[in-house]
């Protein structure tokens, strides 16, 4: 069983393991502005300037804004990054005055603004070991229409004037751990990155028991040693992980749209889905009393979901608990467990998200290993998609298997998969299983296509000695193997390849994908991605640790002390002895990178994998296919990008743009700075633009394929679809916020018509027909003011700057994942003033 419980660990690290987790080192970087070169080997130059206060107008004017591509030098103030991780204690629920609006909100903005991510860093005078620990704490700005928009959307524009048209409501997450360390009022269960309650205090016997033997071997307080053992044993009989429920946000039931893309197309079957007829008016597909009765899901990837009302961001627990005590279960774990976790209707069972596989003959006794072990449930997805043909919600649950079968082909570990696609209404429309071999984790990100489910498996190994032996947080048991990465295509069952066995497809390199999206072109598929190189990868594995030679393993969660500091870095809120927020200034490069398969199809196989004639692979699954290009486009290289996205219609479709975080542009290591903008190029955009860069041809070896019949000359016939282009410093659209402002992850809105529909952007946007016309939105933490903004910029133009800022009047710490509803302000009658 003891592999059981660490099978579903081994996939939770990998699993967590985001783009900014790691956290500052005890460095004198950490208490200026720096300069920092490349984020190996090369040290940084160190100001000597102290904190001054910057204007509140850090961004750079439109007449320079096509030149701010040179300001993403890698200098940013270490101070006020991290003053951008203060904890934040308590809800808020406001609406925005005249004065909290900069500029003019735009009048085809109308829904609500959802983020996502830890905020509760520390109970007393205990600090939480990294930030993704935190619990999660969901911020909504919801946005009504203009009040002379008479025609707009919703029930609102009837309110009058004199109605706020800005409502901002913060509210924790209350799961079952929040509310029993709120009771205790410390830390108490484990999380993934380190933290974890005093093991002095815990109530274990196989932890006293620990102490007893700590005592015997002379070991006092305060001892390291002592703290291990007892740490260690702790955590082996505690394996389960805490849900903080802090990392996504999405629509449930899932989110609605108008019609079918007019730039894509798909199956017959799958468009007729998507365009049946509405008998009433609606907002972007909800009516007005329908939007007050809907939820949101709040998402932690190595559990099941919360529910979360949308009216009052109330936590709706499936099971109820007074607060006061009395007969109902407590939540102070004395008992009945208190249920918080939502479990889909059914579909997501509850446990730790490992099982076994048993030999033929005892399958019989899995159920009851799984009921009397605390294991056999799943966990869901952080990161679902939505599918705007279907009008679906496309997600994945997970579960490690241990196999003890004896069926060797899929090694002691295997990865479980459960794919689903939730129709509008939240019901489930299909579900595929599938098994990826010899696999110690689930994927931290996935991408859906019309055609297939694609899932990367960047072939990690987790130390499970250090974890049980050593009691080290999951986090700091990672390791890359310098292998090729494996990618897995799922057909679709009503794509245009269902009944075609999945195929899985060694690419040319190593990597380590943090987010990627993909989509079909004429002849294969091309993934979009960020994260780490071979180049990362190979120091990741060769030091044995997730983050490469920078850091030591053992020090992996401890940050700077803050002796010698002034006060005023944090001002009133209790300045920790040690860093948790991540360290972005020594973080390995994370740039954007791309992948090819080219395939056809050809007669089903039962053998094993052979060469064929012309060279290309063909696998038992009966696909013949060929990793046609693995690596970055010109330009990209130095180019340090996070949080990659595209519009949400757009998402199992050729996208129109992709948005991301912009840290740096001349290959050093900083925090997010900025946004950028990439204007994906259409077939009919490329030719002399591939010749200008060198690549004639956008393969890597033609050998072999001009003599066969099936995709690949259609490929260089059609062209490659939608592709990524060169990196170009004098045309980039990017905006630059400034040395001490930090945006999040920003997210698109649509606009909303007057008959409360998405509009499409045409040929009049100046750039071709494709994509809807909208605004990007980013909650960007100015340090001159302390509180964030909401930031509004035309998704066609990031670098003229934010057509509006809605200040914020309370602290919002920085991460993880943001989210828009179109169409509706959803949030009503909240206290016009803090309420905590």
């Amino acid at each position: 069983m003891v592999l059981s419980l660490a099978s579903a660990l081994v996939a939770v690290c990998i699993s967590l393991c985001h783009a900014f987790l790691v956290p500052v080192k005890d460095s004198a970087q950490t208490r200026g502005i720096s300069r920092l070169g490349r984020w190996k080997g090369v040290k940084p130059h160190h100001s000597s300037r102290r904190r001054t206060v910057l204007s509140q107008e850090t961004a750079v004017s439109p007449a320079d804004a096509k030149s701010a591509v040179e300001s993403f030098d890698g200098v940013f103030r270490h101070s006020s990054w991290a003053r951008a991780f203060r904890p934040q204690l308590s809800d808020h629920s406001y609406a925005l005055r005249e004065t909290d609006v900069e500029g003019s909100i735009p009048e085809d903005l109308v829904g609500t603004y959802w983020k996502m991510g830890p905020a509760l860093f520390r109970r007393g005078d205990e600090w939480v070991r990294n930030a993704m620990d935190g619990d999660g704490y969901l911020t909504a700005v919801s946005i009504a229409p203009s009040p002379d928009d008479s025609g707009g959307p919703g029930d609102d524009a009837e309110k009058g004037e004199d109605s706020p048209r800005v409502w901002v409501h913060s509210r924790f997450v209350r799961t079952s751990a929040i509310e029993k360390e709120d009771r205790a009022g410390r830390f108490l269960e484990r999380g993934v990155f380190g933290t974890s309650g005093d093991p002095s205090k815990s109530s274990n016997p196989l932890t006293k028991m620990a102490g007893v033997v700590a005592d015997l071997m002379g070991l006092s307080e305060g001892d390291d040693a002592r703290d291990a053992l007892l740490r260690g044993a702790d955590h082996f009989a505690r394996p389960q992980l805490k849900n903080p429920s802090n990392t996504n946000v999405v629509e449930w039931p899932p989110k609605r749209f108008p019609g079918p893309s007019s730039s894509s197309s798909s199956s017959s079957s799958a468009s007729q889905e998507a365009t049946g007829p509405e008998k009433k008016k609606r907002v972007n597909g909800y009516t007005s009393s329908e939007c007050l009765k809907r939820q949101v899901l709040a998402l932690h990837e190595s559990s099941r979901p919360h529910q979360v009302d949308v009216s009052a961001l109330e936590t709706l627990w499936p099971r109820k608990a007074k607060r006061d005590g009395g007969d109902s279960p407590s939540p102070t774990g004395e008992g009945e467990a208190l249920e918080t976790e939502f479990d889909l209707g059914g579909i997501l069972g509850a446990g730790m998200s490992s099982s076994i596989q048993l030999p033929e003959g005892l399958e019989h006794m899995i159920e009851e290993i799984e009921a009397s072990s605390g294991i056999g449930g799943q966990s869901f997805t952080a990161h679902p998609k939505l599918d705007s043909l279907r009008n679906r919600m496309v997600a994945f649950s997970w579960q490690l298997v241990t196999n003890l079968s004896g069926e060797g082909d899929k090694g002691i570990f295997f990865l479980r998969l459960r794919l689903l696609e939730f129709g509008s209404e939240g019901e489930l429309v299909r579900e595929t299983v599938y098994e990826i071999p010899d696999c110690k984790g689930a994927p931290h990100d996935w991408a859906v296509t019309s055609d297939f489910y694609v899932v990367v498996d960047p072939r990690m190994d987790f130390d499970i000695a250090s974890f049980y032996l050593k009691g080290k947080p999951p986090a700091q048991c990672l390791r890359n193997q310098d292998v090729p990465q494996i990618v897995h295509l799922i057909p679709r069952r009503d794509g245009k390849f269902a009944g075609r066995k999945p195929v899985a497809i060694p690419l040319n390199q190593p990597g380590f994908p943090f987010h990627l999206t993909a989509f079909d072109i004429p002849g294969g598929v091309r993934i979009l991605w960020e994260g780490w190189g071979p180049e990362v990868v190979a120091d990741n594995a060769r030091s044995g640790n997730l983050y490469g030679s920078y850091a030591d393993p053992s020090e992996l969660t401890l940050g700077p002390s803050w002796e010698g500091q002034p006060e005023s870095e944090w001002q009133n809120e209790p300045r920790p002895s040690k860093g948790y927020w991540p360290d972005f200034a020594r973080f390995p490069l994370l740039t954007l990178r791309k992948a090819d398969l080219v395939f056809d199809l050809a007669e089903e196989t039962d053998g094993e994998a052979e060469e064929t004639e012309t060279g290309a692979d063909r696998d038992p699954s009966g696909w013949r296919w060929r990793v046609e290009f693995d690596g970055q486009e010109p330009g990209w290289s130095d180019v340090f990008l996070c949080h990659p996205r595209v519009r949400p219609s757009e998402e199992t479709l050729p996208p129109t743009d992709l948005f991301a975080l912009l840290c740096s542009t001349n290959g050093a290591s900083a925090a997010p700075q900025g946004l950028l903008r990439v204007r994906l190029k259409r077939s009919e955009e490329q030719g002399e633009e591939e010749k200008a860069a060198g690549r004639s041809e956008p393969s890597q070896s033609d050998a072999g394929w001009e003599e066969d019949n099936g995709s690949r000359r259609e490929w260089k016939k059609k062209g490659v679809g939608v592709d990524l282009p060169p990196f170009r410093r004098d045309s980039a659209d990017v905006w630059y916020a400034g040395p001490a402002c930090f945006p999040t992850e920003g997210c698109f809105a649509a606009s909303v018509g007057r008959d409360g529909e998405t509009v499409l952007r045409g040929d009049s946007a100046g750039e071709g027909a494709g994509g809807e016309r909208g605004y990007l939105l980013s909650l960007v933490h100015d340090d001159s003011r302390d509180f964030p903004y909401l930031g509004v910029f035309r998704a066609d133009d990031l670098a003229s700057g934010p057509v509006c800022k809605l200040h914020l009047r309370h602290h919002v710490p920085w991460g993880i994942h943001t989210n828009f509803s179109e169409g509706k302000s959803m949030l009503t009658d909240v206290p016009q003033e803090p309420t905590l």
